[in-house]
């Protein structure tokens, strides 16, 4: 998302006054709560350090089930060339 902190109400956390972006800590806790922190006054950050490294499993775990997915087309093909030779999939 794109936001302006509120800096006049948080004076001690030296916000910028310029536009900023990023992702929604209560957003991305629902999902992967192991990138959000929270502080002793329970403000939410995320661990935006440690997102790559998930990026990164995600995309091996992508690849994986991608691969998967080619051998059942692949599969699916033989099938209906089987029945139906002249499909554009059997040329």
């Amino acid at each position: 998302v794109h936001f302006y902190w509120r800096a006049t109400e948080y004076p001690d956390k030296a916000f910028g006054k310029s536009e900023s972006f990023g992702l929604v800590a209560q957003e991305v806790e629902k999902v992967l709560p192991e990138l959000v922190t929270e502080d002793e006054k329970g403000f939410k950050a995320v661990r935006y350090h440690e997102l790559p490294l998930m990026m990164l499993q995600a995309i091996k775990e992508q690849q994986v089930e991608i691969a998967g997915q080619r051998k059942q087309i692949e599969v699916l093909k033989r099938l209906v060339c089987l029945d139906h030779p002249g499909a554009d999939v059997c040329r």
